[in-house]
């Protein structure tokens, strides 16, 4: 089943206020459960990783490795990756 994209600004909030965060070096997941059934995945990047084309780049290199990883992926959960 493909994750359908989280595009409301107050879902990006509850994930950032009360989902559970996994920190790498050049990567923040957030993550919660939702009542779907289904996954919801949102990209962001900050200024801190550059101008436009980098973040943009950056976003869709995170969107290909989501692509690959998602049969591995349970379902019925929000995600955020923030480059």
């Amino acid at each position: 089943m493909q994750a359908t994209p989280l595009t409301r600004n107050n879902d990006f909030r509850r994930l950032y206020a009360r989902g559970r965060s996994v920190v790498g070096r050049h990567l923040v997941l957030y993550y919660a459960k939702n009542r779907r059934g289904a996954n919801r995945i949102g990209f962001t990047a900050g200024k801190k990783v550059g101008g436009a084309v980098q973040r943009n780049r950056a976003k869709r290199l995170m969107r290909e490795s989501f692509r690959l990883l998602e049969p591995d992926i349970k379902t019925g959960y929000d995600f955020v990756l923030v480059a």
